[in-house]
């Protein structure tokens, strides 16, 4: 499975610390696109990492700051556990 975030928001493959910053960039891609909501798959996630955190929490910001909603949708166990450990719950519904 490939790496990469597709037109509709699908996230696929790994987000880990060699590729994160490339996520981020093309999520911030896709959300300057949007016109007012977006949503992001992340069934196809294979692994959950605080990396996968880190991007989405630059996403949510990127998105906040330019009046876009964003909601994340099909979150593993694993990604809402981290997100619950790292105190984030309120910020990445």
């Amino acid at each position: 499975m490939s790496n990469g975030i597709s037109d509709d928001f699908r996230v696929t493959g790994d987000i880990t610390l060699r590729v994160a910053e490339r996520y981020k960039s093309r999520g911030i891609d896709l959300i300057d696109g949007a016109k007012d909501n977006v949503k992001v798959d992340l069934g196809d996630l294979d692994k959950a990492t605080s990396d996968t955190v880190a991007a989405m929490l630059g996403w949510q910001r990127h998105a906040s700051l330019n009046g876009i909603s964003i909601v994340f949708v099909n979150k593993s166990h694993d990604l809402r556990k981290i997100i619950e450990v790292s105190g984030l719950s309120h910020i990445l519904k």
